[in-house]
């Protein structure tokens, strides 16, 4: 039987990346502006010390969450994570699904944990993987 893949996660998270990079520049900005209106260079090194790491933080966010995959087959669970990792989970392992706060989704075998946020077709995602552990123990039980 051909695998075949059911559902993707669709990641989203833009909302706090966008939040990330308005503060960042309004921070760095506004104290640049105060800084050059009274005359003081501390107000302005102020600004870079407070609104660069916020823009660099909300750059490394963007990165990372377009890395992110997970990917529901008919045989198996595919979590490919920011950093390289990557699992798979077969559906005959699954002992547990979750959804969490954060638009977060989660799914587990005795051995691995795969939790990711900011998912925005959670509910799908979950409804498939439930349906197929339901499948699954009705095979067995039947």
């Amino acid at each position: 039987m051909e695998e075949k893949v059911l559902i993707k996660g669709v990641f989203g998270g833009k909302f706090i990346i966008t939040i990330l990079w308005i503060l960042g520049i309004t921070f760095f900005a506004l104290c640049c502006i105060g800084g050059i209106i009274d005359n003081d260079a501390e107000i302005i090194i102020i600004g870079m010390v407070g609104g660069i790491p916020l823009i660099f933080f909300a750059t490394i966010l963007t990165v990372l969450l377009k890395k992110c995959e997970l990917i529901v087959t008919n045989k198996r669970v595919i979590a490919r994570g920011a950093f390289g990792y990557r699992t798979d989970l077969p559906i005959e392992k699954i002992t547990n699904i979750s959804m969490r706060y954060f638009g977060g989704i989660g799914c587990g075998s005795p051995s691995t944990k795969v939790r990711f946020h900011f998912c925005k077709n959670k509910q799908e995602i979950f409804d498939t993987i439930a349906s197929e552990t339901l499948k699954r123990d009705s095979a067995f039980l039947g």
